[in-house]
C-alpha cells in the first residue's frame, strides 16, 4: 500500500462469511454512525485482515463515524484564516497549504514525528512541482465525512480535477487541541482497507 506523501492521497473483512466491527478508543470525537467500508482483497497485498481471501473476494472493516447525506463542499483558506481545532478544518488548512506551496505552513499541518520525513520529500523539487500542480488543478473540493480510529481522525475529502476525482483518507491526530496530519497508519492493515474501499467508493453507513 502506498504511502501519502505531501498529500495524504495519495486513501469489513467480509469474504463470505463475517465482518470485523473496530471500537476506537479517542474520546475526543462523538459519532452516532458506523462506516462500512468494503475493499477489493487485490487491494490489500500482505493484509492479515484478507488472510485466506480469494482475489475476488471482498474485505469489510466498521468504524465509527459520519458519512454526509451530500458531499460538504470546501474553499481553500489563507493560513491566516486557518484552523485545526476539529479534523474537517486540519484538512482544509491542510489543503490550502499545499495549495500556496508553502514549505513552512505545510509542515506545521503535520505532527512532529512526521515533519522529518515530510520536509525531506518536499525537498525533492519535482515531487513539490508535482503536489503543488495537483492542487492548483483542482476545480472542486469536499468533505465525504470522517470516522475515528484508535487515537486517530480519518477525514474522507475528494479532490477533482479535469483528469479524474480522488476520493482519500485523510489521517489525523489530536495533539495539544490541535489536529495535525500524520501516516502514522500507513503500515496500518484497517486503514489500508479504508483505503482501498475509496479507491472504489464502496463506503456505505451501516444498517
Amino acid at each position: 500500500m502506498p504511502k501519502a506523501v505531501v498529500v495524504i492521497v495519495i486513501v469489513a473483512v467480509i469474504g463470505v462469511g463475517g465482518y470485523f466491527v473496530l471500537k476506537s478508543t479517542a474520546k475526543p470525537l462523538n459519532y452516532s454512525q458506523q462506516i462500512v467500508f468494503r475493499s477489493q482483497v487485490s487491494y490489500l497485498p500482505n493484509n492479515p485482515l484478507a488472510a485466506g481471501k480469494a482475489q475476488g473476494d471482498y474485505v469489510e472493516v466498521i468504524l465509527p463515524g459520519i458519512l454526509y447525506d451530500q458531499p460538504k463542499e470546501f474553499t481553500f483558506v489563507a493560513k491566516s484564516e486557518a484552523k485545526t481545532n476539529t479534523p474537517e478544518n486540519a484538512a482544509i488548512a491542510f489543503s490550502s497549504a499545499n495549495k500556496e506551496d508553502d514549505k513552512d505552513w505545510i509542515l506545521e499541518t503535520w505532527t512532529s514525528e512526521d515533519q522529518a520525513s515530510i520536509s525531506e520529500l518536499l525537498d525533492d523539487q519535482e515531487m513539490r512541482d508535482t503536489n503543488r500542480d495537483f492542487f492548483n488543478s483542482l476545480t472542486s473540493t469536499s468533505i465525504l465525512g470522517q470516522v475515528s480510529y484508535n487515537d486517530f481522525a480519518i477525514v474522507l475529502a475528494r479532490y477533482t480535477n479535469a483528469d479524474s476525482t480522488y476520493t482519500l483518507p485523510e489521517t489525523f491526530k489530536l495533539v495539544d487541541g490541535e489536529w495535525m496530519a500524520t501516516n502514522s497508519l500507513s503500515e496500518d492493515p484497517t486503514w489500508a482497507v479504508v483505503f482501498g474501499a475509496m479507491i472504489d467508493d464502496d463506503v456505505r453507513v451501516a444498517e
